[in-house]
């Protein structure tokens, strides 16, 4: 009877051992779960439901234990046993065959979002470049969510290739792109294309202008080369007759009356020939770029407070309403009630940003290069913005206040291009010098080679 008293003490210590190291395992699993679910970056539901797995030495082990043995009241994990601390450098690699909704970060793009969830760097190539043959991803922004597929690699269960890509972009098509049984990523069987891309040549028998009125291109094609033309200074500027060019232009399939979209335009004449690629930066900047990411950025300036401003001082000489005598007015003024949001006329980054003597609270957002905004005599700031925040076209920046040499409520506006103010009502679209650098030219280059692909057909 002792003896057996003995065994029976020596299974229920095993026992609770073996249980405390599960629970131990458990709990640093959950722990990491809250954390990074915390974080944003990947449904909570998805870590919770892999955080209840017990490990598969308490599963799989069976500890015989006699009917008539008493069992302690609580089992805790031996003193020893401790759980391991989280790491959330990266997000938790996923188990085999799952699948994951990943949210695109300001300043981050698709490459870059895949390799920050521990894709491989070659799936992500592969991946990202055939969703490019379907879908622009230029057009995807920050907010738009990615859905992929993974599971284990041949040989090594802990690494995660992928398996599916899809895109959950709003208002847009959803493009989705496999992995084939060669290891190539395509769109799946049966899917329709959601765009079609086009190529013409014409040969110019007068200057530019005229030929693209005359042409049977689309209208929106059309103005894109007169723009490229004249926003780009490394563009010929005479057209003698007999020279070539060539456009490639895309048309939506699935949104019936978009407009077509330039792509790719050439200019080839005795003395060589001029190639451009237009390229969406961002929602607020097209570049028109040579092979080697270098040209020049259009940055297309919104009115920076409502739809119907009332501009109650232009640019220009005036009296001034508060010191009384003649002085130039370097900016424009919006007539506004107290409060009234004042907004971010294009993508960019605050530079500057406080209390400015007679402009009172004062904001400078830099959109790149040489080009900057500036939004004087606010009541407040919109709250979350520091110097150095980037802030998207559109966005909330402050409120329409009385702040500095202010006789009511209104909204002083300023364009500043080499930190000079220009009239701001006599341009909408400013020109910035552009030259791509690391990921952002390697994404433009795969588009240059998918373009080389269509021109050459």
């Amino acid at each position: 009877m002792v003896q057996r008293l003995k065994r029976s003490r020596e299974n229920v210590r095993h026992l609770g051992g073996i249980l405390g190291v599960g629970l131990a395992a458990a709990i640093s699993v959950g722990t990491a779960a809250d954390a990074y679910a915390a974080r944003g970056k990947v449904e909570r539901t998805q870590i919770a439901a892999a955080a209840v797995v017990l490990p598969q030495s308490v599963a799989k082990t069976n500890v015989p234990v006699p009917a008539n043995a008493p069992v302690p009241a609580n089992i805790t994990a031996p003193a020893n046993v401790t759980a391991p601390t989280p790491a959330l450098a990266l997000a938790p690699a996923p188990r085999p065959g799952y699948t994951q909704r990943l949210l695109l970060e300001s300043g981050e793009n698709l490459f870059n979002l895949l390799l920050r969830h521990g894709i491989p760097a070659e799936d992500v190539t592969a991946a990202t470049q055939a969703i490019g043959e379907l879908y622009d991803m230029r057009r995807i922004k920050p907010g738009d969510a990615v859905v992929v597929s993974r599971g284990a690699k041949t040989g090594t269960p802990a690494e995660q290739h992928l398996t599916a890509l899809q895109l959950v972009v709003p208002d847009g098509p959803g493009v989705s792109v496999v992995r084939g049984e060669d290891g190539h990523f395509g769109k799946p069987a049966g899917t329709p294309a959601t765009i079609e891309l086009h190529r013409r040549t014409l040969v110019l028998n007068s200057d530019l202008r005229r030929v693209m009125k005359g042409t049977a291109l689309p209208a929106s094609v059309s103005y894109d080369i007169l723009r490229a033309a004249k926003m780009d200074p490394a563009f010929p500027t005479q057209t003698p007759k007999g020279a070539k060019l060539t456009v490639v232009y895309e048309v939506p399939t699935k949104t019936p009356g978009a407009p077509a979209i330039l792509r790719y335009a050439s200019l080839k004449n005795s003395t060589g020939e001029h190639r451009l690629y237009r390229y969406p930066m961002a929602s607020s900047k097209v570049a028109y770029l040579d092979e080697q990411g270098k040209g020049v950025a259009v940055v297309s300036l919104n009115t920076p407070i409502g739809t119907r401003p009332e501009i109650s001082s232009g640019w220009g000489w005036r009296i001034h309403p508060v010191l009384g005598h003649r002085k130039f007015h370097r900016g424009v003024d919006f007539r506004a009630p107290r409060g009234t949001p004042a907004l971010a006329a294009a993508d960019g980054v605050i530079d500057d940003m406080g209390w400015r003597g007679n402009y009172g609270l004062y904001i400078r957002i830099r959109h790149g290069g040489n080009l900057s905004t500036a939004y004087a005599h606010l009541d407040h700031f919109a709250t979350t913005l520091h110097k150095g925040s980037i802030v998207h076209k559109g966005q909330q920046v402050g409120y329409v206040g009385t702040t500095g040499l202010a006789t009511g409520p209104h909204l002083y506006y300023e364009v500043l291009v080499d930190n000079h103010q220009i009239n701001p009502l006599q341009k909408t679209d400013m020109a910035i010098p552009v030259r791509l650098q690391d990921n952002d030219l390697a994404v433009f280059r795969r588009y240059v080679q998918f373009t080389g692909r269509i021109i050459e057909d």
